[in-house]
């Protein structure tokens, strides 16, 4: 069957490899970033590798408002979408807590009308590439972990809510790479690749929340359990 499919940050470096690796032949795809020109070429690749209809659409995505307007299109246009893809980055570690919180609200804007219409469909899928940082927070990147933390609060919460309506939401935790701006720290293509196939995976294995390297879970669940007196005077 063909599905409706949107990406959110669809030139990202992980969301192309993840489009590549998530959609079939006849599917309906919609891609969606701020980079028209790398959109485009990133139209023209997919379709020719799947064979599938590939639409693409302008994207701020530090702009609530805007964010708002493209969910607002696309459910007039194609209807609740199948499967979102939202790989638009977090806060970018940004020194400005505007833009932290813009970025939070903007991918509220975005996901929570698709999700709702999902539910009210009975069936979807919203997978939002994220972060291991704001689990407990680093010593420097304050905006940034916070950032982190309140998308995944975020999605904690439309997850309670959304947890009988059909509609499942997936946080994709990767550390060391940003998937909305470059490839950074130990991951390289053949890396993203793999994390790409896990990513679409998804689609047939029901998980709420997955860690790349997996091991970082338990690295994050420890972090949990230290006292914040005594986390405080950790180096890192």
């Amino acid at each position: 069957m063909a599905r409706t499919i949107l990406i959110l940050g669809a030139a990202a470096p992980l969301a192309q490899r993840v489009g590549r690796a998530l959609v079939r032949e006849d599917d309906a795809v919609l891609l969606a970033d701020d980079d028209p020109a790398e959109t485009q070429l990133v139209a023209a690749d997919l379709g020719a590798r799947r064979a599938c209809t590939v639409e693409t659409m302008a994207l701020d995505a530090a702009d609530p408002a805007r964010c708002g307007a493209l969910a607002a299109d696309v459910l007039t246009r194609f209807g609740a979408p199948d499967i979102v893809i939202v790989a638009t980055g977090v806060a970018d570690a940004r020194p400005d807590p505007i833009a932290a919180a813009s970025m939070i609200a903007a991918t509220a804007s975005a996901t929570g009308p698709l999700v709702d219409a999902m539910a009210a469909q009975g069936a979807g899928l919203a997978i939002v590439l994220c972060s291991i940082a704001g689990a407990r927070g680093h010593a420097t990147d304050d905006l940034h972990d916070a950032g982190v933390a309140g998308l995944n609060a975020y999605l904690r919460r439309l997850r309670r809510r959304l947890h009988r309506s059909g509609v499942r939401i997936a946080s994709v935790n990767v550390d060391a790479v940003d998937p909305h701006t470059a490839i950074e720290g130990p991951f390289v293509a053949g890396d993203l690749d793999r994390i790409a196939e896990a990513i679409a995976a998804l689609v047939d294995t029901p998980r709420d929340v997955v860690y790349f390297p997996f091991y970082r879970q338990w690295a994050v669940a420890a972090a949990r359990l230290v006292p914040d007196a005594l986390y405080k005077r950790l180096p890192f």
